[in-house]
This record gives C-alpha cells, structure tokens and sequence, in this order.
C-alpha cells in the first residue's frame, strides 16, 4: 500500500497532522525502510548472532528469565509495528500536532491520546496493550540513541576489557564447582574462579580484572576503584531506561541501531578528518563500525546485570523505613519519595550489598530523620 500510495486509506494522517496529502507518501516509505531495516538486522543476528544474542539466558539476577528477540515472536510483533510508525510519530512530534499534548477543541476521553494509540487504536482496531507496548519501545529507542550518542559506547568497552560483571547466584542451586564464566569480547566464556560445594541462598556477586590482570571479587559496598564507580554510575544511567522498558528493552536496542543504520543508508560515502587528513569510509564500514558499538553496549548490560532491574525490590520498604534504626523522624510529605529514591539508586550502584550499608548511607545523606 505505501508503494502505492494507498497508506493513508489506512492510516488517514489528515485528522492527525496538519499536511497535505502529497507529505503522506515520504513519512510512510520512510516508516517502511525502517522496518525493512530492523527486519533485515534481526535476520543478520539470527545468521551471525553476537554475544549478546548468542543464547538464551535462564536466569537474570533478580531470577527473570531473558528471552532472545528471534525467539519473542509477541515482542517482535510490537517491534515492527513501533519501526514503521516511529518516523510518524517523530514528525507528529516535531511539528508538535502529536494528541498526547492538550487540545482544547478536543472533547472525551480521546482528547489525550498519542498519534500512535490514535493510529493504532481507533484505526487498525488493536489492543491498546499493542499501543503502549509500541509507545514504549519507541521512546525506549531514543533513550538508548541519546546514551550512543553521547560517548556511552565507550565506557562499554572499558566495561568488558576490564571484565566488570555483576552476577547472580539463585536459591537452590548447588554444585560441585560454581564457575564464574565471565563473557569476553569474542564470546568465549573464561572461569574467574571456583566455590566451595554449598547450597547458594539468592545474592548477587561482582568482580573485576585488576591492572595487573588478576580476578578480584568485588565489595560493592567498599569499593572504590575509580574505573568501578564509573561503571556503577553507567549502570544507574542505563537502569533508568530499562526500568521504563522492561522485558522489551532488546526490541528497542534493536529499534535504535535500526535508525542509525537507516541514517547511512542515506548517504553513498562518509567522511571525516583525522589530524587535518580527511577519511573516507564506505556505508558497510560505516555499519559494521555502529553494530560493533551496539553490541558491545548490549553485552555491557548483560555484564552489569541489568536484565531484569525492573523487578528489583527495595532492601527496606515503606513500614521499615520509618522505625527506629533507620529514619524514624521522616517527615510527611514528598521528602518520602525522594529517601526512597535515593534507596534505589544506591541499590543499582551497589549491587549485592546489605542492608546494614544501605542504612548507614540514609544516614549519612539523612542525618536530620535519623
């Protein structure tokens, strides 16, 4: 339909942007190379799979399981409908028509709603499960092409030459010999260390490769490594947007690298100067430069342990918070929501530690509650 020109019979952009009907053709052919991208990367993952979509994992460290996008067949159908509705839903934004913002000639409940529910909803007749689900991943997408963007990718790599994972140990299992693998940049797994036969209770363990290359475990609640806190740091920055995503946090990676993709794909040649010297690059170099930064930003997150934040528990919940022993002069009020945030966070950049530390933090960052 959209080579046709018969898009818009389906998704009738009148009553959503203020064009003219010959602007509806470019904003649905680029919603189809798009999708034809992200098609076509899924496929060249599923040929060539990288680390971080070599397997299946079973387990995260908060024990919820991490299920490959080739194998997710509900996620990526939410993907295709988030890749070809994205470039409609940055132009609606862009031009600042998007219903997701206040319009007072518009009545009822609809008044509010996004060009994508709009779209989805009112139009095709889906679930609007499918439409937030498609909402999600798209704004999930910018995120992770905000964190690309902005000299992220770099600190991945410092994360896996440096071997810093954070790693979980799940209630009931037992073995002889728990081996620590540690995923390397070409994909092999190399054991860290071994424990002792025991029946392992659910915690989380984290380690590092020191400057003189050895393994050290990690005390998260001690640790002060600079290259460490780094990482931590980056962890936070990235938890935020899988909190917001979840379980569908690959599908939007995928989204994102998709648009970078589209964007060479534009261009013949690329060129740019080093030291005064100007580089050329072909548009294959160009690629497999921006899937190399992706994958190692994905692998990084799966070192960190950050498949599954979204389900992390506090160590203290609201009741606890207030008795004697930890804040038991906590005021009403917003102060409330902004201790419990400062739980979280210390949480993500101390993983595995214990509640014993967590308290002596609020008291030092609260000492007037104490």
């Amino acid at each position: 339909m959209t080579n046709l020109g018969l898009a818009g019979t389906v998704f009738p952009l009148g009553s959503i942007v203020d064009k003219d009907m010959d602007e509806e053709y470019p904003i649905f052919d680029a919603g189809l190379h798009l999708l034809s991208t992200t098609h076509d990367h899924l496929c060249y993952c599923k040929a060539n799979p990288p680390v971080w979509c070599s397997k299946s994992m079973p387990y995260s460290c908060y024990g919820v399981p991490d299920y490959m996008l080739m194998d997710d067949d509900e996620s990526r159908r939410v993907l295709w409908y988030a890749a070809f509705l994205k470039p409609l839903r940055d132009y609606a934004s862009k031009v600042g028509k998007d219903r997701g913002s206040s319009c007072p000639r518009t009545q009822g409940k609809k008044s509010t709603r996004s060009v994508i529910t709009h779209m989805m909803v009112d139009q095709l007749k889906r679930p609007s499960r499918d439409a937030e689900a498609s909402e999600r991943i798209m704004k999930a997408a910018d995120d992770f092409t905000r964190l690309m963007t902005s000299g992220f990718d770099s600190m991945s790599m410092k994360i896996l030459l440096s071997e810093i994972r954070v790693f979980a140990h799940h209630a009931g299992e037992s073995e002889d010999e728990c081996d620590l693998g540690i995923i390397n940049g070409d994909g092999r797994n190399r054991t860290e260390g071994k424990m002792e036969q025991q029946q392992l209770q659910g915690y989380i363990s984290c380690s590092m490769v020191t400057p003189d290359g050895g393994p050290k475990v990690v005390d998260a609640a001690t640790e002060d490594n600079s290259l460490w806190l780094e990482a931590m740091e980056f962890r936070l920055l990235c938890s935020k947007v899988l909190q917001r995503i979840g379980p569908l946090w690959r599908a939007a990676l995928i989204l994102s690298l998709a648009e970078q993709l589209e964007d060479v794909n534009e261009v013949d040649m690329i060129e740019f100067a080093i030291e005064g010297d100007v580089i050329e690059e072909s548009k294959e170099e160009v690629r497999q430069g921006i899937i190399a930064k992706y994958d190692a930003f994905a692998a990084s997150l799966l070192e960190l342990g950050l498949v599954g934040i979204w389900c992390e528990q506090p160590l203290i919940d609201g009741r606890e918070m207030k008795q004697d022993g930890v804040l038991p002069n906590i005021p009403k009020g917003p102060v409330f929501r902004e201790i419990m945030d400062e739980q979280s966070n210390w949480m993500i950049t101390h993983p595995g530690a214990d509640k014993n530390a967590l308290i002596q933090h609020l008291h030092d960052v609260f000492p007037e509650f104490v």
